[in-house]
């Protein structure tokens, strides 16, 4: 058994992430959320990590895993391979988190070949363990060392490498040709420059603490799984940065997302559009059902489709349709030039979850007051039971034909401030000031600061204080049992 030290000094450092957040292998609970867990931590832009396709020479590459195997990389390398694409994720810091074998063998045929794959914006020590969790909430296997007792490549020794070139050991029987290898052998300047390859790759060590291959990431080229890591980091779908979602989340709604209080408000007909899970999303709500927005696909399509003709796509019309689904299906599941659309016609997007709530439209801070007292009255998001830490409040504008940007935005980070901007309505930021006389029975109480007859100092029994003092903290119930109610009396 590893000593508690061991354990320590292999980790690999993290920088952005919080490893316990990362555990592994992953809960059933929370394989059942995380492609979705960084939706539910009440931060929109926390989680997005920037990805694009690239490629490097072979020898600019670094290694994450500390077992590459020799058989395996020279049969690669005999057998053609030198470049190509990883079909892997790839570091900042240029450590690639798959095709280490393909890496191997194109440093044995080519070193300065290139590979293509798709690089993060995150250092190793980061990457791992998300996409290690990544993998598992994917449900594919673990890779272990494979069969046949082939030889570490970071522990063979030049000899290894003659021996399975000549005479096939550690290669694959099914496909080993003596011929053929040391005819390849020939073609690369021989064993002097054979000899210097090898030296070079074993200079490539991972870095410190990388895990064994067991507990390395799995994330499948086959099945195109780099590609959906590459969208879901690129969308902050990923809980990878604090603050981090609660992982105690009903059951009953595990399948679609956490449950929250989401959807749309209109303020020239009062209607409300309101669900409790992840999906539909806003705009999948909108590309569903555009004439209940008061737009038409028409409109929708002309977006994806200037978008497409801009970016140079050709068939842009074929294409559109494929975008149009994407929305529809909630495969893509964001776009506020669509969104935008239905804000000019009087729809507001609302989220409440956790503490934390969101109003966003295109018209004026009064909408956004009006939106937020019919949602509190309607479906109770405010009243006394619930709890609120953080309001964000912002306006959205076109930017061009296919952009948008925040025209304005306000952030109240205390309940009491967010019922006063209720009360009184206008900019978050110029409320009027509140009366500085002791506040009355009905305010002490409506914050809950004391409970009836008792003050900051505890029961008021058997004190000597006055009557006076005594009838203010005598109350007896909450003069507002509701949100509803809350706004009727002010």
């Amino acid at each position: 058994m590893k000593s508690f030290n061991e354990y320590i000094t292999e980790a690999l450092k993290t920088k952005e992430i919080k490893a316990s957040e990362f555990p592994d292998p992953l809960s059933k609970r929370l394989k059942a959320i995380f492609q979705t867990k960084g939706d539910m931590d009440g931060e929109e832009q926390d989680d997005v990590v920037q990805t694009r396709d690239s490629s490097w020479a072979a020898s600019n590459l670094k290694p994450s895993q500390s077992a590459i195997f020799l058989g395996k990389a020279l049969g690669m390398a005999i057998g053609g391979v030198k470049g190509g694409d990883l079909g892997s994720i790839v570091s900042k810091d240029k450590h690639i988190l798959d095709g280490h074998h393909r890496w191997a063998a194109t440093l044995f045929s080519e070193p300065s070949a290139k590979i293509h794959g798709i690089e993060a914006n995150l250092g190793i020590g980061d990457l791992v363990p998300v996409l290690r969790a990544l993998g598992d909430s994917i449900g594919n296997q673990r890779r272990g060392e494979p069969a046949g007792g082939d030889v570490n490549i970071f522990k063979a020794k030049f000899q290894d490498v003659l021996d399975a070139i000549h005479d096939g050991k550690n290669m694959h029987s099914g496909f080993y040709n003596k011929d053929k290898a040391e005819a390849w052998l020939e073609s690369i300047g021989g064993e002097d420059e054979l000899k210097n390859r090898f030296a070079f790759i074993q200079k490539q060590t991972p870095p410190k603490g990388a895990p064994p291959r067991i507990e390395m990431p799995v994330i499948d080229a086959d099945k195109g799984d780099e590609k959906l890591a590459s969208k879901l980091l690129s969308k902050g779908k990923l809980d990878v940065r604090a603050p981090y979602a609660k992982e105690d989340i009903d059951e009953s709604v595990l399948a679609e997302g956490i449950h929250l209080e989401k959807g749309w408000v209109n303020v020239k007909n009062n209607e409300i559009i309101h669900q409790i899970r992840m999906k539909p999303y806003h705009v999948q709500m909108i590309v569903k059902d555009p004439k209940k927005f008061g737009i038409t696909e028409r409109q929708i399509k002309s977006i994806l489709k200037d978008r497409l003709d801009d970016s140079g796509m050709w068939d842009s019309d074929e294409n559109t349709d494929v975008a149009f689904a994407e929305l529809r299906d909630g495969i893509n599941d964001h776009d506020t030039s669509i969104e935008l659309l239905a804000m000019k016609k009087g729809w507001h997007r609302f989220v409440f979850n956790e503490g934390y709530f969101s109003v966003v439209g295109s018209g004026t801070i009064r909408d956004l007051h009006r939106v937020s007292v019919a949602l509190g009255a309607e479906l109770g998001l405010f009243d006394e039971s619930e709890k609120l830490h953080n309001v964000e409040l912002s306006l959205r504008m076109a930017n061009g034909k296919f952009h948008t940007n925040q025209k304005k935005y306000w952030r109240i980070k205390q309940k009491s401030e967010f019922l006063r901007w209720i009360k009184y309505g206008g900019d978050p930021n110029r409320l009027p000031k509140e009366d500085s006389k002791r506040q009355d029975v009905a305010t002490a109480r409506s914050i809950g600061r004391y409970p009836p007859g008792s003050d900051e100092f505890g029961s008021l029994k058997g004190r000597n204080v006055s009557k006076k003092y005594a009838a203010i903290y005598a109350h007896k119930e909450h003069p507002f049992k509701s949100f509803r109610e809350f706004i009727n009396e002010q």
